[in-house]
């Protein structure tokens, strides 16, 4: 890894937990795949996917494409935008939707405008 860790070390690495894996799971656990605004048909992406928003009448017809060789677990979170004003609560990404996407495939949901 480096020199400071002696002539003999340099290159291993020591075994344990990290900062990086708390904040990968950190990550995994409070933040969505697509965040989807139900009232406005705003989807925010922040994940290996791609989003399209199309109306659909009473509802919103989002079509995830994945661009990648591999297959998605794409976590979905609903909400409106009027819900800004009160924060997540801790389990917020638990009543996510969870749409699988194969690699290079795709997939799709419909959403009740306003819900």
């Amino acid at each position: 890894m480096s020199d400071w860790e002696g002539k003999e070390n340099i290159g291993g690495v020591f075994y344990g937990s990290c900062w990086c894996e708390v904040s990968c799971l950190l990550t995994y656990a409070e933040i969505p795949g697509v965040w989807f605004l139900a009232d406005t048909g705003e989807a925010m992406v922040m994940d290996h996917v791609e989003v399209a928003v199309t109306d659909a009448g009473d509802s919103w017809r989002l079509s995830l494409s994945n661009p990648t060789d591999f297959p998605a677990e794409v976590k979905v979170y609903i909400e409106k935008r009027t819900d800004f004003v009160k924060p997540w609560s801790p389990c917020a990404m638990d009543d996510c939707r969870i749409i699988s996407v194969d690699g290079r495939g795709g997939a799709e949901l419909l959403i009740e405008k306003n819900r």
